[in-house]
């Protein structure tokens, strides 16, 4: 089996729509940030994941700084690099 290794990694914030109005804490809201994650092997293989932070969410947990942390720090380290199913056969 021949390796693979990480391609692309791309990250978007998204504000995602919610059914009404959200109040909580004297604060109200109609959308709800999030992070989405898609990650592209060589074999053009993808992954797509998600990360919602808490409504309360201040820094570093708001969903623009997770997405800088994911882009700053994880990006480089898995960039290129090869990977393989620990349990797949060989």
């Amino acid at each position: 089996m021949k390796p693979v290794s990480i391609q692309a990694l791309e990250v978007f914030v998204v504000a995602m729509p919610l059914v009404g109005v959200f109040s909580s804490g004297g604060k109200s809201k109609n959308v709800t940030k999030g992070v989405v994650v898609r990650m592209t092997a060589s074999d053009g293989s993808y992954g797509i994941s998600s990360v919602d932070p808490s409504t309360r969410a201040v820094f570093p947990d708001r969903a623009e700084d997770i997405a800088a942390t994911i882009t700053q720090k994880i990006k480089p380290l898995v960039l290129e690099k090869c990977f393989r199913n620990q349990y797949m056969p060989q």
